[in-house]
């Protein structure tokens, strides 16, 4: 009886220690995981170039727009009269037009920003062929439009490789693959060198 006690005992105290164990283990595996994950807000605006100039120039056209456009439709039919007047009118309604659609274009832009961030959840790179998939966007434009937005700032350490395949969030990440390139072309150069030897 006593034995089987005993050996009940210590089943019992190897399984405690087991699952004690197993629980540090996972914490510090959870702590590892949430560690691990790219914090993204670090290396994008927060507010990007466009947010808030692009709605002061919709509503600057959409104000212009209305006055001087009311302005021109009452010269052109002989409510008030006057070519100077009805010019001046004219090119101000030009003018208010260009602002509008000057905010549209950077309230799109925004909205692509704020789509092209929602693709790149906790990554570091991708392809922008995927990204242009995802924003059903030509791939071509997509270079374009990621290239201005680094240069608006709006991605603060954004790279796009040479051959523009690929983008790169942060500087650590385009110095990886600076270093990687570098190893690459000097290792094709070492193995011409010794193919010409060879030969």
């Amino acid at each position: 009886a006593n034995l089987k006690k005993d050996i009940n005992d210590k089943t019992e105290n190897t399984l405690n220690q087991v699952k004690s164990k197993f629980n540090g283990y996972s914490e510090k595996y959870m702590r590892l995981n949430k560690k691990a994950k790219n914090d993204i807000s670090k290396y994008i605006s927060k507010r990007p170039a466009g947010s808030m100039s692009g709605i002061l120039y919709i509503l600057f056209g959409i104000s212009g727009c209305l006055v001087y456009g009311s302005s021109v439709f009452k010269i052109l039919f002989g409510m008030i009269g006057s070519n100077v007047l009805f010019v001046s009118a004219f090119l101000l309604l030009v003018v208010s037009i260009g602002l509008l659609l000057r905010g549209i274009t950077l309230r799109k832009r925004v909205k692509r920003f704020k789509k092209y961030v929602r693709f790149i959840d906790d990554n570091n790179y991708f392809l922008i062929n995927d990204l242009a998939k995802f924003a059903r966007e030509k791939e071509s434009f997509v270079v374009k439009d990621l290239s201005k937005m680094i240069d608006l700032g709006m991605f603060l350490e954004g790279h796009i490789d040479e051959e523009k395949t690929y983008f790169m969030l942060n500087d650590e990440v385009y110095n990886d693959y600076l270093n990687l390139k570098n190893q690459q072309i000097a290792k094709e150069i070492d193995n011409e060198k010794l193919n010409e030897e060879i030969e």
